[in-house]
């Protein structure tokens, strides 16, 4: 019996082994399921939508000098356990390759997070902080909108798009300063004409209270203001109408300069940006490994239906089976 005993109890520590590999593989599929990212996802939604339902609550209640309603502050918790469950879950699975993987800046991400919103509890119910700092924390809290930029990046488009705006970055600075420099030659121009206007009414009548001045002064008034006209000018934040009657009341060169400057904007420079950002755009749509693998895998499914429906139309007695003498008659087609 002692013999015996001693030959079972190695069987029990592997069962017990085997026992909880099984249940570590169960946790892995299920926290790398469908089922557990679409549950993720779907909560990450609502929560993005909660936050603006929360926001637009807080702000009413504030300007109608009411408390915030309790009912929200609920919500937010759930909310909170649920994003902890979930980062628990996954760290437990993944361990050390938590960190190490490919998705360990977005890991890095969700704990950011789940600590934001952890430590954003706490100061709504211990009140013991500088109200300041608190305020100054909870401005980040909407930082966890981006947490929907986790989920949204497994569509394609959106991908795309994302991908895009972060890797044009560096040719929107310089697209700024491209911008900055042909919008300084300009207003050196224009605030050039604009001064011998002002000098020369001051030495004639005194100085300018017409129409004509008080519009130079609110859109031409100094160097920044300049340039912001004429920014909004290109870009409708004004009618560039009401620029071009000021300017024409300094001199018609100025006038009609004006106007060279917005074709020359809008139809040229403007232009140029567009096409820029849809070459970054194109150039990094062909850099996507899993883009390019979703149009390959697309194309092999059209070669397959096209194949498919030539030899269905080829086999003309829809027998199942094409023989050589409807093959040969298919051929004659000269579609085919």
């Amino acid at each position: 019996k002692q013999d015996q005993h001693c030959f079972r109890q190695p069987k029990g520590k592997e069962f017990l082994q085997q026992a909880l590999e099984h249940g570590k593989q169960d946790q892995h599929c299920f926290v790398h399921g469908k089922r557990f990212w679409v549950l993720c996802s779907t909560v990450t939604l609502a929560n993005t939508v909660f936050m603006g339902v929360a926001t637009n609550e807080m702000l009413v209640s504030s300007i109608e000098g009411k408390p915030e309603n309790p009912a929200l502050a609920a919500f937010e918790i759930c909310f909170c356990v649920f994003f902890l469950v979930e980062l628990l879950l996954r760290l437990a699975t993944e361990r050390n390759h938590f960190f190490k993987s490919k998705d360990a800046c977005w890991n890095a991400f969700d704990a950011f997070l789940v600590g934001l919103s952890i430590m954003d509890l706490a100061l709504k119910a211990g009140h013991v902080m500088n109200v300041t700092f608190a305020r100054t924390l909870r401005v980040f809290r909407f930082v966890r909108i981006l947490r929907l930029v986790r989920v949204m990046r497994f569509f394609y488009s959106f991908r795309l798009m994302m991908y895009s705006v972060m890797y044009s970055m560096l040719s929107l600075v310089w697209v700024f300063a491209m911008l900055a420099f042909i919008m300084y030659f300009f207003s050196m121009f224009f605030m050039h004409g604009i001064s011998e206007h002002f000098r020369t009414a001051q030495e004639d009548t005194g100085p300018c209270d017409t129409a004509i001045c008080q519009d130079l002064i609110r859109f031409c008034g100094d160097a920044l203001t300049t340039l912001l006209s004429l920014f909004m000018s290109i870009c409708g934040g004004i009618d560039w109408l009401e620029v071009w009657a000021a300017l024409r009341g300094v001199s018609w060169v100025y006038g009609w300069f004006f106007v060279f400057f917005i074709f020359f904007m809008v139809f040229g420079v403007m232009n140029i940006v567009v096409a820029t950002f849809v070459d970054s755009a194109s150039l990094i749509s062909r850099r996507d490994r899993e883009l390019v693998t979703h149009n390959e895998l697309e194309k092999n499914r059209q070669y397959y239906a096209d194949i498919k429906r030539f030899f269905d139309e080829a086999d003309t007695d829809k027998s199942g089976t094409l023989s050589w003498e409807e093959f040969e008659d298919y051929l004659q087609d000269q579609n085919v």
